[in-house]
């Protein structure tokens, strides 16, 4: 009788220390968007925005440098370190002051206090809280009515905003920045000899016809989600469309695979740091199936999911092909 006892209460022990690390295992949604868009698409991002929303995440990641990343910011960001080092002069940040407002819900924060965490950001170079409580100041909690067409930051602001979120964490890697359009260039002088050019344009075609009908009933969001349209934008991003062998190009797409290897990096480390359960990344739609192959090599605790995952099943696996870097 005590063995039955021992050995119930033992299954039910084991029972809720597998519940208990289900509920509290760390996951990734990684959600594609396009960037900047026409006005004809401007609305593209509200699906997106409403399947945030559901997800309702504790965390979120955008396409933006990190403040400790000076060799991404001196490659891309020279108009914000110009303009930090234009307010330094007349501006006086207050470390105590600025912990004091950060302590604040973002429902108590006045006008005042979404101005000084803008410039205070800016000066420490964080460029995504310095665009998203510049974005607080302009629009307030609601958001914006009217989209910037500036799809990153018309979900992921928004969507901050309204679940009162009070950081949003930056990722990206563009240390590479000016090689890799370097080698798209010599790719592309190399595409007209060889033939690879048409191969590129037969399925830049083949996106724009199939994007018409959901863009015309604001889907095209959707549809950017899809894994077979992201990995689309993957092989043409990353170069593999090419059939002609091609020194630049595969050297580009080697450059693609780090950047995506390096913004992987980025968020597990601090999703592995944080006590963050959900974390929602936006980011390029051509980046997902590269990032969600490194982050599921490199960190295989790590839940990842895409927007077609369904709630009870795994996310798929994508395997890399071709040219990867082991660096």
């Amino acid at each position: 009788m005590l063995r039955i006892k021992f050995i119930f209460t033992l299954t039910i022990f084991l029972f809720t220390i597998s519940c208990v690390a289900q509920n509290t295992q760390k996951e990734v949604f990684l959600m594609g968007t396009m960037h900047g868009v026409p006005k004809i698409i401007k609305h593209s991002y509200k699906p997106l925005f409403k399947r945030a929303m559901k997800y309702q995440p504790d965390a979120i990641y955008i396409e933006r440098i990190r403040p400790e990343d000076t060799l991404s910011q001196k490659k891309a960001y020279q108009h914000y370190i110009t303009y930090a080092d234009s307010i330094k002069g007349t501006f006086e940040y207050e470390a105590s002051r600025f912990e004091t407002i950060r302590n604040k819900d973002l429902e108590h924060m006045s006008q005042d206090d979404f101005r000084y965490l803008a410039k205070s950001f800016l000066i420490k170079m964080d460029i995504s809280n310095f665009k998203y409580y510049a974005y607080l100041l302009k629009h307030g909690l609601k958001g914006s009515k009217k989209p910037s067409r500036e799809e990153d930051g018309d979900l992921s602001f928004k969507t901050a905003a309204r679940l009162g979120l009070k950081y949003i964490h930056s990722m990206d890697d563009q240390s590479e920045r000016d090689l890799y359009h370097q080698k798209w260039k010599e790719c592309v002088e190399e595409g007209r000899k060889n033939g690879n050019n048409e191969i590129v344009n037969k399925l830049s075609k083949k996106d724009h016809r199939r994007s018409i009908i959901p863009a015309i009933f604001r889907r095209l969001g959707i549809l950017n989600n899809k894994l077979n349209v992201m990995e689309l934008f993957h092989r043409i991003n990353s170069f593999r469309y090419v059939k002609t062998p091609c020194k630049p190009c595969e050297e580009g797409g080697v450059i693609w695979d780090n950047r995506n290897r390096k913004m992987a990096m980025n968020i597990g480390e601090q999703v592995m740091a944080n006590q963050h359960q959900r974390n929602l990344v936006v980011v390029g739609a051509g980046h997902v199936v590269g990032m969600k192959a490194e982050l599921e090599k490199l960190y295989p605790n790590i839940v990842v999911k895409i927007m077609e995952d369904q709630p009870h099943k795994t996310a798929k696996p994508i395997q890399q092909t071709e040219w990867v870097s082991q660096k």
